[in-house]
């Protein structure tokens, strides 16, 4: 619960590091991290929750619809960026 999602903050915040240093581990954390973030419902997209907020709650279908979407396409990116790295 609790523990398992602190670790994963932390985890995302280790990646966004990595990430910026374009560090070859980032791609690796986030592949692990991608099961756990739609587990727990913790997406790439904090501005849309943010202004969901400010124009009621979604419908429940739209939240997995954006978490999905970003997620795949974050996957996206980081296996572009990969494979531009080898």
């Amino acid at each position: 619960g609790a523990g398992l999602a602190l670790a994963l903050y932390l985890s995302i915040a280790v990646s966004a590091l990595l990430l910026l240093r374009r560090k070859r581990a980032a791609a690796v954390l986030v592949y692990l991290q991608t099961p756990f973030r739609l587990l727990l419902v913790v997406p790439s997209v904090y501005a849309f929750f943010w202004l969901t907020r400010l124009t009621g709650t979604p419908p429940v279908a739209l939240v997995v619809l954006v978490c999905l979407v970003a997620e795949v396409l974050k996957l996206v990116s980081v296996i572009r960026w990969q494979g531009a790295q080898a």
